[in-house]
């Protein structure tokens, strides 16, 4: 199934994945920032201490240093995660993956398994493998692209706050064409990553029988709404509009209109378990069986709390907090 518009709760990594985890809003985390702000109350269940519960075998593979135990605490079994790069690229997190069904027979029945795999890609620093990149253009760079670009470190720890401003007016035309090649390539590279995910369940005889749920935490903004460099600054529709995609044994492919958002997987999962909780999302069985729409509107939060938004599908609200001298914003 593919979710024609699927939403996030936030712009922000840590709040958005724990949104997807527990089925609630930010604001109902506690978790609105990154950062040493951003652990959840542990009386919070999440999707991993449901199924442990229940006996699964729960695991994450994650390609970020920050999205680790520490963050997520008993929730899973067992957590791998990057310890001295700030990220590893999708191909080492399908190794780990790939390793972990060699390890473990999944295929004989004995312990069903709950596994979150978490891809940097498509992410900033837009440096995929060149014979991906090369899939859209753009050979020649500027000097500029290349730097925002590196790979051993994240672009913006890269650029002191001068330097972040001075990008915004500094990027040209061919240099936004640039870094929307790297990031079709980035995509382009992720498929590949993929479809070797597919391939590893199909070989073992798991693929059929196996819930697969694809979704983004945010999306990036590529001179969309004027934002060359900020990246995913905003509630923009850009970025906080995202893939959901599910397969499911009972599922036929087609596509599903219909507003949804991230903390509707959580609730839908567990029916499937007939499994119980509270949450701030609905079941998507009531818009995928019933064809009955779930909200008529989605709910957003920026991580400061200044900027928050609702959304219909066809416009926006943004309301960007009370100020002394109101303005407009066009």
């Amino acid at each position: 199934l593919l979710f024609e518009e699927a939403y996030s709760t936030s712009h922000i990594t840590i709040p958005a994945h724990l949104s997807l985890f527990t089925g609630l809003h930010p604001y109902n985390t506690g978790v609105l920032f990154n950062g040493a702000r951003s652990l959840l109350d542990a009386r919070i269940p999440t999707i991993g201490s449901y199924f442990q519960e229940k006996g699964y075998d729960t695991r994450a593979i994650t390609s970020a240093r920050f999205l680790n135990t520490h963050l997520f605490g008993c929730s899973f079994n067992t957590v791998l995660h990057p310890t001295s790069l700030l990220s590893h690229s999708a191909e080492h997190t399908v190794n780990a993956f790939e390793n972990m069904l060699k390890v473990k027979n999944y295929a004989s029945g004995d312990k069903p398994f709950l596994t979150w795999l978490h891809f940097w890609d498509p992410h900033s620093p837009y440096d995929p493998p060149e014979e991906h990149r090369l899939q859209f253009g753009q050979e020649k760079e500027s000097a500029l692209v290349k730097r925002l670009c590196r790979s051993d470190a994240q672009s913006q720890d890269l650029l002191s706050q001068n330097e972040k401003e001075l990008v915004e007016t500094t990027l040209g035309d061919g240099d936004i064409l640039s870094l929307r090649a790297r990031y079709e390539g980035e995509i382009h590279y992720m498929d590949s990553q993929l479809q070797r995910v597919f391939d590893s369940l199909k070989s073992r005889g798991l693929y059929d029988n196996t819930v697969i749920v694809l979704m983004a935490d945010h999306g990036e903004s590529l001179n969309d709404n004027g934002t060359k460099w900020a990246l995913h600054q905003h509630v923009y529709e850009h970025v906080v509009r995202v893939p959901l995609l599910i397969k499911h044994p009972d599922y036929k492919a087609r596509r599903v209109p219909g507003l949804v958002q991230s903390i509707d997987i959580v609730p839908t999962i567990l029916n499937w378990e007939n499994l119980q909780g509270d949450f701030d999302g609905k079941d998507l069985d009531t818009l995928v069986m019933h064809n009955t729409p779930l909200r008529d509107k989605v709910f957003l939060t920026r991580g400061n709390g200044i900027q928050t938004g609702s959304s219909d599908g066809k416009s926006k609200f943004i309301f960007t907090g009370i100020r002394k001298n109101p303005i407009a914003i066009p």
